[in-house]
């Protein structure tokens, strides 16, 4: 079991953990700096006299008139102000940097005026590898409100890999940089080449909670929260019989609302009129969904045929996905009747909670 699996972490807690690392390790805060540098040809950062690291930074200070907000980590080098704006699962809101440029760039040049020397104010972008192409976009429409600072847009993927490749003495470090990674790769769904996942999770069940089954579901799991308050339930433990006939994470929460989910593989002997050696991809609710349109092959109805699953009262579909299924952009488009079909459910089932209320 990995170390963060324990805990409900987020956004805040992840940036507290990299804030941590680059306190602790000048290896990873060198390795940050050098691909802030690969990201931002025009200028030069260095940190060979000069680091502070703040977490939480408010821009109030700064701007006491305007608008108020906080960078999640701000970085003091010897010539540059770096503000980094981390997200994992949540997207960009539309004021987001445009709240904290000025603060950066105002603070750059108090900086400079201290110090009697040229600081650069930078704007990084730590972002999912699937919310990149929105970024660039969004900065390339308002890249006229950001004159004297230099932006770059860092994926997460690319930072660990700057990051592994660090020559990192802190054996402290190390392993709470191992466990960083796992934990934001399982919420981004970056961890792995969805080719490589693809072709192991060919291979039958098997006992170990780290094998490639396990590492697809949780890859996979961002796809299924979606942005609705109900959907962001937290990952269960896989599930599983003493012989592993079937692994995966609940993803709804509400049984007695009609509202349960699951998804995860079954093992292929356990389901009707299946002819697969390979483990079965399926997924199952406790309300219909209409069937989704446009990938009808993909979606197929299936029952099962062992007791111990006890699962014939719900709805269940087989999901034959194929390399097309690369990114979790494509899985959550895939996914939107399921999430619709659960909205309608759950405000169904809390207006008649509501309408019992009010008659009592």
């Amino acid at each position: 079991m990995k170390l963060f699996e324990l805990f409900d972490v987020g956004e805040t807690e992840v940036c507290g953990v990299v804030n941590y690392l680059l306190l602790r390790s000048p290896e990873l805060r060198d390795a940050l700096i050098a691909v802030i540098n690969d990201r931002t040809p025009l200028i030069s950062l260095m940190s060979r006299e000069h680091f502070s690291c703040t977490r939480e930074w408010s821009n109030r200070k700064i701007l006491p008139s305007g608008a108020k907000g906080r960078v999640d980590i701000v970085l003091e080098v010897d010539n540059a102000v770096i503000g980094i704006e981390a997200k994992i699962q949540a997207g960009l809101s539309d004021d987001q940097p445009d709240k904290y440029v000025d603060a950066v760039r105002k603070h750059a040049a108090a900086l400079a005026e201290i110090r009697k020397s040229s600081i650069h104010a930078v704007i990084v972008l730590l972002l999912p590898l699937g919310q990149v192409d929105a970024a660039a976009k969004m900065l390339a429409e308002k890249k006229e409100q950001f004159s004297g600072v230099s932006l770059c847009i860092l994926e997460w993927g690319a930072l660990f890999e700057a990051w592994r490749v660090a020559r990192v003495t802190d054996n402290v470090a190390r392993f709470v940089l191992d466990e960083l990674q796992f934990c934001v790769s399982m919420q981004t769904g970056s961890l792995a080449d969805f080719s490589r996942l693809s072709r192991l999770i060919q291979a039958p069940l098997t006992e170990s909670k780290h094998n490639a089954h396990h590492e697809f579901v949780s890859w996979l799991f961002p796809a299924f929260r979606g942005n609705r308050r109900y959907l962001n339930v937290r990952v269960n433990k896989p599930k599983g019989l003493e012989n592993r006939t079937y692994l995966g994470y609940e993803f709804l929460a509400h049984p007695t609302d009609g509202a349960w989910g699951w998804y995860g593989f079954v093992s292929p002997e356990y389901v009707s009129d299946c002819s697969d050696e390979v483990p079965v991809f399926v997924l199952g609710t406790d309300f219909e969904i209409a069937q989704p349109s446009g990938i009808n092959k993909a979606f197929e109805k299936i029952t099962f045929t062992h007791p111990s699953f006890n699962w014939q009262t719900h709805h269940w579909w087989r999901i034959r996905f194929d390399r097309s299924w690369d990114r979790l952009d494509v899985w959550r488009e895939n996914l939107r009747p399921m999430q619709n079909a659960a909205a309608e459910k759950l405000l169904a089932s809390q207006d008649t909670v509501v309408n019992k209320n009010s008659a009592q």
